[in-house]
């Protein structure tokens, strides 16, 4: 349904206009049987949920067993990059949720937040963490959330330790974060905000445009960078790369940041084109219907990175994975019969082994053309009744 976009769902068992007719979807289903499944649709124990005053009360608890069971099939799949990415998400909601939130920058504006590992070069995620509130998911006394954010999806990953590359924006990266992460033999990447504690020259530098300011102290490099006179300077943060400039001027940390930082927005884009999602007032089950596209995504790039053959496009890989899970044969694509046969050269004919009985004593046809495979005798108008065309 995220392919063919209709008002609403009943639209696609629309019979009584036959400009609406789809009459795939009543092969596969009827239209009550269809919105019986997504009325009584559950991924979770609902009897063993409690009410919202208990105080073990989890607001994703409807959806928690599918997030988790995802998380764990995501990094058992894939060994990433060295190249990693942390963001956060939105899925869009306007129901009444405890977790919803407003993010201006977003295009939703409206929904439930979800922070986001992914693999910088491909965009295949690792792991989703949805942030369920200040009361459910609390910052520890005297650290950043970021920090609390980046340390959780690594842990929950099993990636510490293992000499990964993180990238991160503003919200995440800071002096803190990057000696956590040195503790765990993990690196970071990020740019810095002006009011995070950084070395004085860095937090005041106004550098001329086209040029940096370094300062390092042990493992950590700080910059500041302008780029063009009418902007303001941009600082950043990194454990891993060096005080290098390019070619064109510009720090190396500013390049490989924005090499590997957009993967979680570009992901967000590109599922975009065939989310699906309408209107619902149950939150949770918007949120089931955007993990499954998700594990569709992350199903689409691995069989991107795998496959030594010419590429499906996405819409393609979907259809297939649509015919095949509704049980529709799908048609396969026969070369052309002219492909199929080779003209002999002349007084070398042959007889036709579909049409020619001459050990039978029956009527003996000869072919100028023979199979291109067996090379028998084999006239243009029986090559479909031909054993090689069949197999």
């Amino acid at each position: 349904m995220g392919i063919l976009k209709k008002a609403s769902i009943e639209e696609y068992w629309n019979s009584m206009m036959p400009s609406q007719v789809s009459s795939w979807f009543k092969t596969v289903s009827s239209r009550n049987t269809f919105q019986n499944i997504l009325k009584f649709l559950h991924v979770a124990d609902h009897e063993r949920m409690v009410d919202r005053q208990h105080p073990a009360y989890d607001p994703a608890s409807r959806f928690k067993p599918l997030l988790t069971f995802i998380n764990r099939t995501f990094t058992r799949l894939v060994i990433p990059n060295q190249e990693l990415c942390i963001d956060e998400t939105l899925v869009s909601a306007r129901g009444h949720s405890i977790m919803r939130q407003y993010i201006p920058s977003k295009a939703a504006k409206f929904g439930i937040k979800f922070w986001m590992l992914c693999e910088a070069a491909t965009g295949y995620v690792l792991q989703m963490n949805v942030y369920r509130g200040r009361h459910f998911d609390p910052t520890p006394r005297g650290e950043l959330q970021g920090t609390n954010v980046v340390l959780s999806l690594l842990r929950d990953s099993s990636l510490f330790n293992k000499g990964y590359h993180v990238f991160c924006d503003s919200f995440f990266t800071s002096i803190n974060l990057a000696s956590n992460l040195l503790a765990h033999n993990t690196y970071v990447t990020g740019t810095l905000r002006k009011n995070r504690p950084m070395p004085r020259t860095i937090q005041k530098a106004d550098p001329l445009a086209g040029t940096a300011i370094y300062m390092r102290q042990r493992e950590t490099l700080c910059v500041a960078y302008k780029d063009a006179v009418d902007k303001k300077p941009v600082r950043m943060l990194s454990t891993f790369l060096p005080a290098q400039d390019l070619h064109n001027g510009r720090p190396r940390i500013v390049d490989q940041y924005n090499r590997y930082m957009g993967a979680v927005d570009s992901s967000d884009a590109v599922m975009s084109a065939y989310s699906g999602l309408w209107r619902n007032k149950k939150v949770w089950k918007k949120v089931v219907l955007h993990l499954f596209h998700r594990i569709m995504m992350n199903a689409y790039l691995l069989c991107k990175n795998n496959t030594s053959d010419r590429v499906v496009p996405r819409l393609k890989f979907i259809q297939h994975v649509i015919e095949d899970l509704a049980g529709v044969q799908r048609n396969i694509e026969r070369p052309r019969q002219r492909n199929r046969v080779d003209i002999l050269p002349r007084r070398k004919e042959k007889d036709c082994c579909v049409c020619s009985n001459r050990a039978r004593g029956g009527i003996r046809r000869r072919s100028r053309t023979a199979c291109i495979l067996c090379k028998r005798g084999l006239h243009r108008e029986c090559v479909r009744q031909h054993q090689c065309i069949e197999l």
